[in-house]
C-alpha cells in the first residue's frame, strides 16, 4: 500500500490531554510520570500533535490521511 492509503481509523483518535507544561517538576517512569498534579501519560502538547498526524485520523475535509 502506498502511504496515502494507509490510516490508522476514521474516526476520533483517543488519546491523553497533554501535560500543560513538561517545565515542571516531575518523576519520569518511561511514559508515566508523577506531577504535582499525580500520575498522568508523560506527553507534551507537540507529542500529541505529532501522532495525530502520522496517519491517524481523517484529512480536513474528509479525506484519508
Amino acid at each position: 500500500m502506498d502511504q496515502l492509503s494507509t490510516w490508522g481509523t476514521d474516526g476520533q483518535v483517543s488519546l491523553p490531554q497533554p501535560l500543560e507544561t513538561t517545565d515542571t517538576d516531575m518523576a519520569d517512569m518511561e511514559g508515566f510520570c508523577f506531577t504535582p498534579l499525580g500520575l498522568r501519560v508523560n506527553l507534551s502538547a507537540v507529542d500529541r500533535e505529532e501522532l495525530l498526524g502520522s496517519g491517524y485520523g481523517v484529512r480536513p475535509g474528509g479525506g484519508r490521511a
